[in-house]
């Protein structure tokens, strides 16, 4: 007996997706296999995050507030 398995297709605009997606699939209409897309955008919203996390570090300004009754 074989099992086949349907892949899910994901229809994607590569705009909506910023620079990464104009650069990965265009400005058209896409359809892409989920399977690879899914991983690709996770790994890049992932770079971001750590980008955004170091430049964050770099702008917090210790402080603190005393107060003297």
């Amino acid at each position: 007996m074989i099992l086949r398995i349907d892949w899910l297709q994901v229809k994607v605009v590569g705009a909506k997706y910023g620079m990464w997606g104009l650069r990965k699939y265009g400005t058209t209409l896409t359809n892409v296999d989920a399977m690879v897309f899914w991983p690709d955008r996770l790994a890049c919203l992932a770079d971001q995050i750590k980008a955004e996390q170091r430049r964050a570090l770099k702008l917090a300004v210790p402080s603190a507030f005393v107060t003297f009754k």
